[in-house]
Order: C-alpha cells, then structure tokens, then sequence
C-alpha cells in the first residue's frame, strides 16, 4: 500500500489514515493509494467497514495540492483543450473512487479529526456515518449543497 494512505486492518474493520506530511495534502498518489484500498477490499471476503481518519494530529484532509492543480489546468490550457456542459473534464481518479465506494456493499466511515477542506470533504459524499472531534459546521458544494452541522460524535445531515 503506498505512504499515502497507512491500512490498519483489524479483521473485519480496516482503518486507512490519510498521509502527506508536511501538509496533508491530496494529490495523484493520494488516488492511486484509494484505488489500490479499494481493490483490496473487493478481494476480501472479511472486511466490513473502512474507517477514513487523518493521520496528522488536528487535520484529516486539508485539500487537494492547488501547485498539482495549476499544473494539470496550465497543460490543458498549452494543449488548448476547452471544456463546457458539452464537453466535460473528464473524471479523475478520485471521482472514480467515489463513484465506485458508493457502489460497493462495505460500510465506509469518516472519522474527521481535524480540518478537512476541498478533497476531504468530498470523501463524505459515499460514507454512510462521519465522526468529528470536535465542533464543526461543513459547506459542501458538489452535486447538490449539502449543510453537516457537527458537534463531537454527532452529525446531522441535510442534502438540498
């Protein structure tokens, strides 16, 4: 499994701990990392539950790397690609782990314990529970506005 991602199987409970010190960033390995797990736990016939937690004190996600993001954009631009309702981007690996964990027959939990930005909220669209340390009130703007308000160990969820 790669660095990005630290597996803690406990038979039939996996712990994965996002990591990219020094800034907890996501990136492309960040992806490889998720699909590598997710393969995983589609090849074990045990597993019941992946617990998603950060494993730097005080953060889970802060976000995807924005230099990553000026790159990809800045070769797209050189290559003169355009894209419009007509003509989407088309979708990353991290949209296809998505896609696929809302798909798949395992519970995935998100244990936010700490600040959790950008990528890191969108790991709460296929999670089933999401615990938090700590007070927090998250905006998440994707497919449809969501509003989680969160006080330690409760969240409550409204999908407009």
């Amino acid at each position: 499994m790669s660095s990005r991602l630290l597996i803690e199987k406990q038979e039939t409970v996996w712990i994965a701990r996002f990591n990219n010190p020094p800034h907890s960033y996501m990136d492309h390995l960040t992806g490889e990392a998720l699909t590598q797990l997710l393969d995983e736990v589609d090849g074990d016939s045990v597993v019941r539950a992946v617990i998603f937690t950060g494993s730097e004190e005080g953060v889970f996600i802060r976000h995807y790397d924005v230099a990553v993001l000026l790159e990809r954009s800045q070769g797209m631009a050189e290559r003169g690609l355009r894209f419009s309702l007509d003509r989407l981007i088309p979708e990353s690996q991290l949209h296809q782990c998505l896609a696929r964990m809302e798909s798949m027959p395992i519970a995935f939990i998100a244990a936010i314990n700490g600040t959790a930005m950008g990528g890191g909220l969108k790991l709460l669209w296929p999670v089933i529970f999401v615990w938090c340390n700590r007070v927090i009130m998250i905006w998440v703007c994707q497919k449809l506005i969501s509003v989680y308000w969160a006080v330690p160990g409760v969240l409550s969820v409204c999908h407009g």
